[in-house]
């Protein structure tokens, strides 16, 4: 429910999740000089509550640019922006839903 239907197409193929304990997937892309590492998945159910909970962990990285100082703010307006289009994504509409005030 929380995540995008493609991005977990793999787990989402199980006919019954209500065994599934946990699962985590990590995939790393690398386009020209840019680096995004993806955590995503379901990790084990708190001991106090005894709740699912979910992962999703994003890192992009710029390789090789010789960014002057002048610049770097601009470079992490880009990044932040990049990794917002990427959790956007990620996330299903009804977990949207459910993070936006009633």
């Amino acid at each position: 429910m929380a995540f995008n239907k493609d991005l977990i197409h793999n787990i989402a193929s199980f006919s019954d999740m209500t065994p599934v304990a946990s699962g985590v997937t990590n995939v790393t892309m690398e386009k020209a000089d840019k680096r995004l590492n993806i955590v995503y998945g379901l990790l084990a159910p708190s001991q106090k509550k005894g709740k699912k909970r979910i992962l999703l962990d994003m890192d992009l990285f710029f390789l090789n640019q010789n960014v002057p100082l002048s610049s770097i703010e601009a470079k992490w307006t880009e990044i932040n922006d990049e990794i917002f289009n990427i959790f956007n994504w990620a996330i299903s509409g009804e977990l949207k839903a459910d993070l936006l005030p009633n």
